[in-house]
């Protein structure tokens, strides 16, 4: 398999498989509450009606496009929500409200006018920045959640129909910009260095990215990150004694880091700012020791 453009997108290929068909749950009188959640991956390993030519089957991937039936509140909801775009999208509320009851696996939709692709003072372009649910999908980034772009091809198609003919729609993922932190530690007696390096690390990343870890947290647009905020909550973690040399960086977009900074905004109105896979944390002992 080769390509002959758009290269990047091939690090963001989950797998090629063969002999691949779309398998669809019929409703035999079931109530569907089901759908809410995804079918876990290989859970079917044999058709209904054995066929001999077939050796094996796999479901390598969980489910997706569930939906369980609509709920009385769920229709008053919708019902309000059609009277008021009337099914046009002309302000903003009418493009996010549309895509979100058309694609439930959209967790929060954000409009941008006069945004396109090639910058944020564009007339007659509107920008749509999704964020996928975390739930049902597969092999997501929890960090950095992204729609593939048939999905985003689809929400502009079923757009294109209801804006006016001049307007030009664009659907996108956010522009996640990475925060890292790096810092000098001693920890409390008792706690091991080696595993609660790894701990701090981890800490930091639920800190910076709440929405990644626990239910119900919101992800927000914009927003900051303060330096003297997350070394209050580092102070306060009972592991840590004290710390050193702690710093505030934004990752670069070829990987490098910025100068020590005591606050992080996002650079754009599409960004949002996201923890590091990993955070720069040295144990006091482990330095002194070397």
């Amino acid at each position: 398999a080769t390509v002959l453009e758009h290269v990047r997108a091939v690090c963001q290929v989950l797998g090629v498989h063969t002999q691949a068909v779309r398998a669809t749950w019929v409703s035999a009188g079931n109530d569907g509450q089901h759908l809410a959640t995804a079918l876990p991956p290989f859970s079917i390993k044999k058709m209904e009606t054995e066929v001999g030519t077939v050796k094996k089957i796999e479901q390598p991937y969980a489910s997706f496009g569930g939906r369980v039936a609509e709920q009385p509140v769920q229709f008053y909801v919708r019902a309000s929500e059609r009277l008021r775009h009337k099914n046009r999208a002309v302000t903003i509320w009418d493009y996010e409200h549309l895509v979100l009851e058309q694609f439930p696996a959209v967790y929060k939709a954000k409009c941008l006018n006069h945004t396109g692709p090639h910058g944020e003072f564009s007339p007659g372009d509107v920008t749509l920045v999704l964020v996928p649910q975390l739930r049902n999908q597969n092999a997501v980034d929890p960090l950095q959640p992204k729609f593939s772009a048939a999905v985003l091809r689809e929400v502009e198609a079923f757009l294109k129909k209801l804006t006016s003919k001049f307007v030009r729609v664009t659907a996108d993922n956010p522009d996640y910009e990475e925060v890292q932190l790096a810092a000098r530690v001693k920890f409390r007696h008792g706690f091991e260095a080696g595993f609660y390096t790894a701990q701090l690390s981890r800490d930091l990343m639920r800190h910076l990215t709440p929405w990644a870890f626990e239910e119900g947290q919101e992800m927000q647009f914009g927003g900051s990150v303060h330096l003297s905020q997350v070394i209050a909550f580092a102070e306060q973690l009972e592991y840590v004694d004290y710390l050193d040399n702690f710093s505030l960086h934004r990752v670069l977009p070829g990987g490098g880091l910025s100068e020590n900074l005591h606050e992080i905004t996002p650079s754009n109105s599409k960004a949002i700012l996201v923890s590091a896979k990993t955070h720069l944390i040295q144990s006091v002992d482990a330095t002194q020791n070397s």
